[in-house]
């Protein structure tokens, strides 16, 4: 808690540093933005000495989680950068390399991620590792302001777009703050996998120890040595390991589907208007759109969307945990930070970055809470193995039923009721084309995107 003190005013000192000239250029931004991240970890890791005076006597405990603390700090700095320059370089690279250079970017993550883990361990123990974690997010108010600074200047720069009346010199601020702005969002997605990689390491180390199987060793029963039991040649632990690795890719699908589903609830929303509001699609002063409707559509879509992700994450460690056993957990544990490391980094540079990244880190820390927090609960045979059927069937049926009203249902509640006589493969069809084209039809138009070519739409759009 005092670490995380700490790190808010280390904050509070780095924001002050960053500035810039008036007519800066996008790396002058890039600079200012990367200055104030430095200094705010250098004052993280000179306040920590504070905290080792104070609470350890300046002892070598205190100085080994001290290190710990400082090494979480340099691993996040070097995150944010590494993102920085894969994020760069996917810009400028031809159509269909960028999977490539998104596989590569996994790459310096990993090796940051192993060597915190080892050396944080060996100085630390497992406490090490959290404290590392925590000195991670040390300059995380300072990231957080420029991740948040990404979208604003992006909204400005599609006002500005969409605006007759912009002038050159506008356009050129608006571009060069949202390049400035997707430039520094990078930091703050590779602070957050590295702090949740780090989180859910922790909290796994946590569930070994808390685990109540007995084991007998020497002739002496030993009532916690779940981290004794588990070995990489266990099947049990193999599968684990299989059905760990599998669950980001779970998620990753499940969150990037479901972008095209909410975008879908706001075109369906904005079709219902443009036929029931009368003179909006002609573009006439007196019509006004309800923008609270369309708001509200896609909020209760997004939130929608997250039920069956949520089911998964939870109530598949509590079925693999009662059913299989604590061993089979421990190894779906390791896989899934394994695999939502490389898997997160990957999909940060090439695609999803705004999308499954996040959904992965989320993952990650509530698989490995929920199985902390019923550890108790665990065995390692199979005398209760009914009871973990029982949550996989539950799981199985809750999913079941969430995918259909979700995918299925909601789609034709969601519909407009003017289009109730128009077949229901037609009208997907028609809406899919619409989604991929970026237009909205106009019924006195023969092309669906002449609104986007005569500007009406644009006008229509600047006006609302």
């Amino acid at each position: 808690l005092n670490l995380v003190g700490f790190g808010v005013v280390a904050t509070g000192g780095g924001v002050f540093t960053v500035s810039t000239k008036d007519d800066a250029s996008q790396s002058d931004l890039e600079r200012a933005i990367r200055r104030g991240i430095y200094a705010a970890a250098a004052l993280a890791a000179a306040l920590a000495v504070i905290w080792v005076q104070v609470l350890f006597d300046g002892n070598r405990i205190g100085w080994r989680y001290f290190a710990c603390h400082v090494i979480g700090i340099v691993a996040g700095v070097l995150l944010g950068d590494a993102t920085e320059y894969y994020t760069a370089a996917a810009r400028s690279v031809r159509p269909g390399q960028v999977l490539g250079l998104g596989m590569l970017s996994g790459f310096p993550p990993a090796v940051i991620i192993s060597v915190v883990v080892l050396a944080c361990h060996g100085a630390g123990g497992a406490y090490g590792i959290a404290v590392s974690a925590v000195g991670m997010l040390s300059t995380l108010g300072v990231v957080l302001g420029a991740h948040a600074f990404a979208p604003i200047a992006d909204n400005a720069a599609s006002i500005a777009e969409m605006t007759p009346r912009c002038t050159e010199e506008v356009r050129r601020c608006t571009d060069t703050l949202d390049a400035a702005g997707n430039a520094s969002a990078a930091a703050g997605e590779g602070l957050g996998l590295g702090a949740a990689v780090l989180t859910a390491i922790s909290l796994l180390n946590a569930f070994v120890a808390d685990v109540p199987v007995a084991c007998t060793v020497s002739a002496i029963v030993i009532p916690r040595c779940l981290a004794d039991s588990m070995h990489l040649t266990d099947s049990t632990v193999i599968a684990g390991l299989i059905i760990g690795a599998i669950l980001p890719f779970v998620f990753a699908a499940l969150s990037t589907l479901s972008v095209g589903k909410v975008a879908g609830a706001a075109g369906v929303e904005v079709e219902r208007q443009l036929r029931a509001i009368p003179g909006l699609l002609e573009g006439r002063d007196e019509a006004a759109c309800d923008s609270t409707a369309c708001v509200t559509a896609c909020t209760k879509s997004s939130l929608n969307q997250t039920v069956l992700p949520g089911l998964i994450a939870v109530l598949t460690p509590i079925s693999v945990g009662l059913l299989v056993g604590a061993r089979c957990l421990g190894g779906l544990l390791a896989g899934t930070v394994a695999s939502g490391l490389v898997l997160a980094a990957s999909m940060r540079t090439s695609h999803a970055r705004d999308v499954s990244p996040p959904a992965i880190n989320v993952l990650m820390k509530l698989a490995a809470a929920v199985s902390l927090v019923l550890a108790r609960v665990f065995r390692d045979d199979w005398v209760d193995w009914w009871r973990g059927g029982l949550v996989l069937a539950l799981e199985i049926a809750l999913c079941g039923a969430t995918w259909y009203y979700v995918w299925v249902l909601a789609e034709d509640l969601e519909s407009p009721e003017e289009d109730t006589e128009t077949p229901a493969a037609n009208r997907k069809l028609a809406q899919g084309k619409r989604t991929m084209r970026g237009g909205i039809p106009n019924p006195d138009a023969g092309n669906p995107d002449e609104g986007l070519r005569d500007g009406s739409l644009v006008k229509r759009s600047t006006r609302v």
